[in-house]
């Protein structure tokens, strides 16, 4: 679908039915790099946030902040992605 829509941003959450956030993350940047991807997860560790921007995401969001950085997250992903 990100092929076929091209969104500015695409919110992905590590644990997923068929494939994980990350490998998404990888497929998407591969196929659409323009798309930004903004990784949500429950586990808060520094390997994630890591792993999360090697697999190709801008940002890293855990769930636990959600309520304070997801939308601030949001919003200096798609303003970098503009210059």
């Amino acid at each position: 679908m990100t092929k076929e829509l091209e969104p500015d941003l695409i919110l992905l959450d590590i644990t997923m039915p068929r494939l994980n956030g990350l490998e998404a993350a990888r497929m998407i940047r591969r196929e659409v790099p323009s798309t930004q991807i903004l990784i949500l997860s429950q586990h808060d560790t520094e390997e994630m946030s890591a792993s999360a921007l090697e697999a190709g995401a801008r940002g890293y969001v855990s769930k636990s902040d959600v309520a304070v950085t997801l939308f601030s997250s949001m919003e200096a992903i798609l303003q970098s992605g503009k210059g």
